[in-house]
């Protein structure tokens, strides 16, 4: 079980751009976050994606423009879940506070517990 699958999942709604580089091109697919957590998240998107690729993901949380690089660890249908491969510090606190009050998963307020 990869560490962004452990980690607190929070219910977030909102827009990504998802770039992929291929040997036959780069891609560009934009998708809809579902939910995030410290270590990656998971959305809906509007191309195929193939677990394993890596890709950079270009989103906002609370008004703040991030972009990570991260890992396609699966995908079921047009659900991809994504875990972050290098997050800076001010990238995680980022998260951190837009995840502060946000609903995880299973409807509880997790104040704090991104």
């Amino acid at each position: 079980m990869s560490t962004s699958s452990r980690q607190r999942r929070y219910q977030i709604d909102g827009r990504v751009t998802i770039t992929v580089f291929r040997s036959t091109g780069k891609f560009d697919f934009w998708g809809r976050i579902s939910d995030v957590s410290e270590g990656g998240m998971g959305a809906v998107v509007s191309g195929k994606l193939e677990p394993g690729e890596f890709v950079l993901l270009q989103f906002s949380l609370a008004s703040h423009a991030l972009e990570l690089r991260a890992r396609v660890c699966h995908r079921r249908g047009y659900y991809c879940g994504f875990e972050f491969l290098v997050v800076s510090n001010l990238q995680r606190e980022h998260i951190k506070l837009a995840c502060e009050g946000i609903s995880t998963e299973n409807g509880q307020d997790e104040r704090g517990r991104c």
